[in-house]
């Protein structure tokens, strides 16, 4: 059946052909992956993830991230779900993965979950292998506008 992989190390998604035996999953997550967890992507599709991929030694720093769920470690298999909940083909197609899909360095999202705003000046982060600004914020921006108000 289709699935795709979610390959954080080269940025990429593939389509490609699952046999439908979940002792594949584990084969394409690679990296020694002995369990697996599932990250829904709605009623239809999930994604198939290493549950200890943050815990290994040698695990990859490229991360890849959806809206509303934490960065994810590792390769993923998205595969969709029947009624019954066996696996099948996905009901969306790549187009819509790689619409949503972000990647990340493993730095650069720490820094992202970690760092909150002190209340005071500007606060940027910045991605540790590009130096790119991946977020900008005039944290006095809002004391500035109340300030002017009263």
């Amino acid at each position: 059946m289709r699935c795709y992989i979610v390959d954080p190390e080269k940025k990429e998604i593939v389509e490609a052909e699952h046999n439908g035996d979940y002792r594949e999953i584990y084969e394409i997550i690679g990296n020694g992956c002995h369990a697996f967890d599932v990250v829904r992507f709605g009623e239809s599709d999930a994604a198939f993830i290493d549950d200890e991929g943050l815990l290994k030694a040698n695990q990859s720093t490229a991360m890849w991230k959806v809206p509303s769920v934490h960065p994810i470690a590792g390769r993923a298999v998205i595969l969709g779900t029947d009624r019954s909940g066996e696996s099948c083909a996905p009901a969306n197609d790549i187009g819509f993965y790689r619409g949503i899909v972000t990647f990340e360095s493993m730095e650069a999202s720490m820094l992202r979950e970690s760092l909150m705003p002190s209340g005071f000046g500007k606060m940027v982060i910045r991605d540790l292998d590009t130096g790119a600004v991946l977020f900008e914020e005039d944290t006095l921006k809002g004391l500035k506008d109340d300030a002017g108000a009263n």
